[in-house]
């Protein structure tokens, strides 16, 4: 995707508000750009776990 191409597309656009929950640090949902937006739950939960130890 080229810059700026989804802009148009951002799922709050006009109202402020980005359309998802904001970012905890209990269930770490992050929001994946890519073909469809999707939200994700703890993507890098091994990484993180790991870095704990």
């Amino acid at each position: 995707m080229l810059p700026g191409r989804g802009a148009h597309r951002f799922p709050g656009r006009g109202t402020g508000a980005p359309g998802w929950d904001t970012y905890d640090t209990q269930r770490h949902t992050t929001m994946r750009i890519a073909q469809d937006w999707s939200l994700t739950h703890d993507l890098r939960a091994a990484e993180r776990h790991a870095w704990h130890r």
